[in-house]
């Protein structure tokens, strides 16, 4: 009996190690496009726009899709399209890039309507007051659930309880276009600028 409850426990530990060595893949990496079934949406059939920019999946299982022509939310099976014709917070329908915070908050850059917040349902705008009205691709909601964001008329910078904090160096940052926005296991943020290389920000410093 100990034999047999011995040789159980080591086949579980050979199958769970089997388990953590093997990587999980979304899509089967031997496969092609062409074995899975596909489904593809376009204005032919529901899409509101061919032209998009950015797709995110929120915690609550709805996609949410930007593009040129405002936000679009799938449910699986209907397009809802928020722009400047129903949302009131929209003067431009330009939507760039999604983020998601801890509680479910989007997160939103865009161009002519500052960073966009959508909380439960209600949308709600930052950093117009301080010219902050358009917004490049990059944005990031950390650990600590800061937003971080770059604006080419007024410069980089972190939204913490609703208020933006801009960031210091030595030279200007504003036009530079920052693509993405990510954060390390140690927590320092980094930005991958177009043109201009890499900046790390840690301890209140940053680097190029």
């Amino acid at each position: 009996m100990k034999k047999s409850v011995s040789s159980c426990v080591l086949l579980f530990l050979i199958v769970l190690g089997t388990l953590g060595q093997n990587p999980t893949y979304f899509l089967h990496p031997d496969k092609k496009l062409s074995q899975y079934n596909i489904n593809h949406w376009s204005t032919e059939n529901g899409l509101p726009t061919n032209s998009l920019l950015h797709i995110h999946q929120a915690i609550n299982g709805y996609l949410w899709i930007t593009g040129y022509s405002g936000l679009i939310r799938f449910d699986g099976s209907d397009f809802t399209l928020y722009n400047n014709s129903n949302t009131n917070v929209f003067k431009s329908n330009v939507i760039r890039n999604i983020a998601e915070d801890s509680k479910g908050r989007l997160w939103l850059t865009s161009q002519g309507n500052g960073l966009i917040s959508i909380d439960q349902g209600v949308y709600k705008t930052y950093g117009t007051e301080l010219n902050i009205l358009h917004l490049y691709r990059g944005i990031l909601a950390d650990n600590q659930d800061r937003i971080w964001a770059a604006s080419p008329e007024a410069g980089w910078f972190y939204l913490e309880n609703n208020e933006i904090h801009f960031i210091e160096y030595s030279s200007s940052l504003k036009n530079i276009e920052v693509r993405t926005i990510v954060q390390s296991k140690t927590g320092a943020i980094w930005f991958a600028t177009l043109g201009e290389g890499l900046f790390k920000y840690e301890n209140g410093n940053l680097k190029s």
